[in-house]
């Protein structure tokens, strides 16, 4: 313990880098993430481009930034097979990557509009303590999800009620992440998605409705093999409370709990110390499969994802339809 104290209290762990990850793939370098509000999603960094170089060096996910802390890079991509290749300017952090990916979740909430149908939509980059529950919060709060509106001002006897965006059809939760994390946080996400009670709404005629932001019976999770830890946990519940589908492809079925030893020469071992079994089942191995599956394609995608245009439109479709409750739970709201 006074090892790790004296290497990790008070500092952290940081690293250099743009705010992406990559993969390698038959010899070739692309990018499979990208962090919302990052120095990569700012230069138009996509998913599925050829990372070639850094200042002209070969890339690598590690050495290529390395001692760049603050400065603009020159970085190589190539988007499609065979095509030309082009230089970004991408600043480099110090990234600290429990804030980062805290940052990320929330700067993540958007709303997608389709055939009159708004849509809300959240990447959970981490799941690690009360900190990340509340990066989503915010996140649904910044969508009006599960959020009293504040109360109309009175002026000269008139009522102005405060402007407020319309109303979600729905939420897309996006659970594709490589990061665990503590095993609480999957119950808060829960809750989040769906309070537990009833939807109250108010009769006052200058409190608007609760009920109108909820999104009850009207939610989707995004799920790939990257998902893992505590992002099983709560896809599973979420399957389980058939609180709506699983869209994408099966978890990567890694949920034993594991802890960190400090070893010899500056380095820090992370390894499995037990099983676990949620609601009797073992998911270490099998995963969560999907109800819905999808492919995200990561090879010259050009930043494409199917897997949220399948959210998209079930949930459009689910919209149109409000006296179907897909996910089979009575009682939900349309």
């Amino acid at each position: 313990q006074q090892e790790l104290d004296e290497r990790f209290w008070g500092a952290g762990v940081t690293y250099a880098g743009m705010g992406h990850f990559s993969v390698r793939i038959d010899g070739s370098d692309f990018v499979d993430a990208v962090l919302e509000g990052s120095p990569a999603a700012r230069a138009g960094l996509k998913v599925g481009d050829e990372l070639i170089s850094v200042e002209g060096v070969p890339y690598h996910p590690i050495r290529s930034f390395r001692g760049k802390v603050g400065h603009e890079v020159a970085v190589a991509v190539r988007r499609a097979r065979d095509g030309p290749i082009e230089t970004l300017r991408i600043k480099v952090m110090s990234i600290a990557p429990l804030h980062a990916f805290r940052e990320a979740t929330r700067a993540s909430a958007r709303v997608i509009e389709r055939d009159g149908r708004r849509i809300g939509y959240v990447h959970v980059w981490a799941s690690v303590g009360e900190d990340s529950g509340n990066a989503l919060q915010g996140a649904l709060s910044s969508l009006g999800v599960n959020e009293w509106p504040a109360r109309s001002k009175q002026h000269n006897g008139r009522t102005d009620r405060q402007p407020r965006s319309a109303p979600l059809d729905g939420l897309i939760i996006d659970m594709r992440g490589k990061i665990g994390g503590t095993a609480s946080t999957a119950t808060r996400y829960l809750d989040l998605l769906d309070p537990r009670g009833p939807l109250l709404g108010s009769r006052d005629k200058s409190q608007a409705s609760r009920a109108v932001s909820a999104v009850r019976g009207r939610t989707a999770v995004l799920i790939d093999h990257h998902t893992r830890s505590t992002g099983e946990l709560f896809v599973h519940a979420y399957k389980r409370e058939r609180q709506g589908p699983l869209i994408g492809t099966r978890t990567a079925g890694a949920v034993s709990a594991a802890r960190a030893f400090a070893m010899p020469g500056g380095n820090l071992l992370y390894v499995a110390v037990s099983g676990l079994e949620i609601d009797g089942e073992i998911l270490e191995g099998p995963g969560v499969a999907p109800d819905i599956e999808v492919a995200r394609p990561v090879p010259y995608a050009q930043g494409a994802d199917p897997v949220v245009d399948v959210a998209v439109d079930f949930l459009v479709g689910r919209a149109r339809s409000p006296g179907t409750v897909e996910s089979g739970r009575k009682g939900s709201s349309p």
